[in-house]
């Protein structure tokens, strides 16, 4: 890709559409499209095509959509996740080939594959995912197949970035933030700057994650523009437990309050259903050249300091 071509990211306010915008400036783009949700609504199909009509991208990073978690799934309706998410995904795809976007770059999810360990891209198979009764993940999905079929039947150019949660270095008071990573530490920078003798966590000490830093994130996002990847793993090649994330946070901020979990149960009575730790192979992206940098221990001690 040349740095003059037009790249469109949506969703660029957001986390993952932020390092995007970021490691784009890095490497010297100059002329990037960065609508608000205020200048440019997804959800509305002939906004969208006016809106791509106008300004020809060359290039999309496609990250706009609701932020999903077991956080996000208690506060809004599985219904309405899947709906809204899918009318932003399939506008945005729809216009871009309409204009022929040479490069379509998306952000996708480790739970668009099967349940296992050390998941491979030639994996997926239509029909794949584990949490297809979700919202969001039915969305993602949907993407990876509709991606997958125009591939298959025009050729179209695209990369869907399948990756584990993803967070950055930024913790704020913010206890309702949606992201898996960030909603954890900010709870524990809450208590620690506060004082409280004790937090309670969401989710589930137990469960196992990958993660993946933005900074990592971002930089394979780039790489994804030339290589003819149809998916792309990326996460950082380690699985560390919710409780082992909360422990080097507390460590971190120097907090030795009590934590519990708002679901601590065994799996089957009540507890979620996504213990993990659904560890993706990241040999692909290793062979185009990408090396992830920040383990999970780094990336918290690069948290802002109370």
């Amino acid at each position: 890709m040349n740095v003059n071509d037009k790249v469109l990211v949506t969703g660029a306010t957001g986390m993952s559409g932020s390092s995007i915008v970021t490691a784009l400036d890095k490497a010297g783009f100059n002329n990037l499209l960065t609508p608000t949700r205020a200048e440019l609504d997804y959800t509305r199909k002939f906004c969208v095509q006016e809106y791509f009509d106008e300004h020809e991208p060359d290039v999309v990073f496609h990250c706009a959509g609701y932020i999903s978690s077991h956080i996000s799934h208690l506060r809004v309706s599985q219904s309405d996740l899947l709906i809204e998410d899918t009318y932003v995904n399939f506008n945005v795809i729809k216009a871009a080939t309409s204009v022929a976007v040479s490069k379509l770059v998306a952000v996708g999810s480790c739970w668009g594959y099967d349940a296992g360990n050390n998941i491979s891209e030639t994996s997926w198979q239509p029909g794949s995912g584990v949490h297809l009764g979700v919202g969001h993940d039915t969305a993602k999905l949907a993407v990876i197949t509709a991606l997958h079929l125009l591939r298959k039947e025009t050729g179209f150019d695209s990369t869907v970035l399948m990756i584990p949660p993803l967070y950055n270095s930024n913790v704020s008071d913010n206890t309702s933030d949606r992201h898996v990573v960030a909603n954890i530490a900010n709870a524990i920078y809450n208590a620690a700057k506060n004082k409280h003798s004790a937090v309670t966590l969401n989710g589930c000490a137990t469960n196992q994650r990958q993660l993946v830093h933005t900074d990592d994130f971002s930089s394979a996002a780039l790489l994804a523009l030339d290589n003819d990847a149809p998916l792309l793993n990326v996460a950082y090649p380690e699985t560390i437990t919710m409780l082992e994330l909360a422990t080097s946070i507390c460590e971190h901020y120097n907090y030795s309050g009590e934590l519990s979990w708002s679901n601590d149960r065994p799996l089957g009575n009540g507890a979620a259903t996504n213990p993990g730790p659904q560890d993706l192979d990241v040999s692909l992206a290793n062979s185009f050249g990408w090396k992830p940098a920040i383990s999970m221990h780094e990336g918290v001690q690069s948290f802002n300091v109370l």
